[in-house]
């Protein structure tokens, strides 16, 4: 009866080979449509051991074609293999038990070399041609050979690696653009606390307006340049608190002397800063000349006498709407940055919340392949392709979007402990359909 089955099995797969199985019937884009086999397609006795291997792997193959993240190019390479996995089994009764078996960590490494493909992902695209051919030639040396599967899954991670180093490469210019991104967001946010701090020590609406619209720029630049221990932020930071006190009325001759000797230099640097943001002459000119009326009113007006410039509100007596023309407003939670045809869809505030990725709680690296949910509900799959150290933010890609997303980390992990985003990499297509088969046969 063996000898039959095998037989008919052998039959079958020629049939298959030429396009011509009757278990195999066309759909309408032409492609043969999936199904796995069953014993009674056979005439095999039930309860026979054949049977049970024929019908456990049955399960198994109807499993791994209703997987909803595989494409269906890829689905029809592995189910090539189904005949001579079937033969196997019957032969092998080690192949239901060793989750290391070679022909069972075979049909893992397909799927692992098809991640994140779109589920239309045509039979032309390179992979699916790579894991069709890999199908052939495994097919082959089971039916002809001895068997050895080693050569193919060292050429199933060479492809695994070649894509995985491939898309890395090809993320590295969405990395640098989120991080140049997140580098300006921190400035923005550092110089606009400078700025809080600063108008605090004025009440002269020329100075703040100054201050506000211009030299809170000025400081961005510097803290982008080197951070607040660079030497240009410290640079800058000293000329605006000179500017402030050279507005302040003199109390002595020796400060007024003092103040005399520094308004050509308080003048150049404040000029050498505006140049760096390339403010036109006309534009300078009227705060250079109200600079000019209040120094020179400093000069001759002592503090309390008649005339002399307002005291500075403390700190917490100024009013939100001193900042309104030049608060930092919060980035959106959903926002597409772009530089050069290089875009990123970035989700999330990464500031807002502490990241429990870099608290020890998530355990997801550079190179994971993760599927994940958009705001507005779609499903991508792409690989974890850099994480801003500061920050967290994690770089998603693949190269078949045309485009990258950056996620906060909370964000990514809140989908994580939700079961809407997973690590796929870490998944084992014929294991996990090996365990629902097993769920779906205890019960009978």
């Amino acid at each position: 009866m063996l000898n039959h089955l095998m037989e008919r099995l052998h039959a079958l797969e020629q049939q298959q080979v030429s396009g011509l199985s009757s278990l195999a019937p066309m759909e309408s884009g032409g492609q043969p449509a999936l199904r796995a086999l069953r014993s009674k397609d056979l005439d095999v006795p039930l309860g026979k051991p054949a049977a049970i291997a024929l019908d456990t792997l049955s399960l198994i193959f109807e499993s791994i074609f209703a997987a909803s993240d595989l494409p269906d190019a890829v689905k029809a390479a592995i189910g090539r293999l189904q005949i001579p996995l079937l033969k196997l089994a019957i032969l092998d009764p080690s192949f239901f038990a060793d989750t290391q078996h070679p022909a069972r960590r075979l049909v893992n490494r397909m799927a692992r070399a098809a991640i994140g493909l779109a589920q239309d992902t045509g039979r032309d695209h390179p992979v699916c041609v790579s894991l069709g051919k890999v199908a052939d030639a495994v097919r082959s040396s089971l039916e002809t050979g001895d068997g050895e599967l080693s050569a193919h899954l060292e050429e199933l991670d060479a492809l695994i690696e070649e894509r995985d180093q491939s898309i890395q490469a090809n993320a590295q210019p969405y990395v640098q653009l989120v991080l140049e991104h997140e580098a300006r967001a921190a400035s923005r946010s550092v110089a606009q606390a400078w700025l809080i701090e600063a108008i605090s020590h004025t009440a002269e609406p020329a100075i703040r307006r100054f201050l506000s619209e211009y030299w809170l720029r000025v400081m961005q630049c510097a803290h982008l340049d080197g951070g607040t221990t660079g030497t240009r932020w410290t640079d800058c930071d000293a000329t605006s608190k000179e500017l402030l006190w050279s507005v302040q009325p003199r109390q002595s001759a020796e400060e007024r002397k003092q103040l005399l000797s520094l308004i050509p230099s308080l003048i150049r640097r404040i000029n050498a800063g505006l140049d760096l943001l390339a403010i036109p002459a006309e534009e300078r000119t009227p705060f250079l000349n109200a600079c000019f009326d209040l120094q020179t009113a400093a000069l001759r007006t002592r503090s309390g006498e008649p005339g002399a410039p307002a005291q500075p509100p403390a700190p917490e007596q100024i009013a939100p709407a001193a900042l309104s023309s030049t608060s930092v407003m919060a980035e959106p939670s959903d926002q597409i940055i772009e530089r050069n045809g290089i875009r990123v869809r970035y989700l999330g505030r990464p500031a807002e919340t502490p990241s429990p990725w870099r608290s020890g709680v998530s355990t997801r690296t550079e190179g994971d392949w993760i599927s994940f949910y958009l705001p507005d509900e779609e499903l991508l799959c792409g690989r974890h392709c850099g994480q801003a150290a500061s920050s967290g933010t994690v770089l998603l890609f693949n190269t078949d979007w045309g485009y990258a997303v950056a996620m906060a980390p909370s964000l990514l992990e809140q989908q994580v402990r939700d079961g809407r985003a997973r690590i796929v990499s870490e998944s084992a297509l014929f294991d996990e359909a090996a365990e629902r088969a097993l769920g779906q046969i205890a019960p009978r």
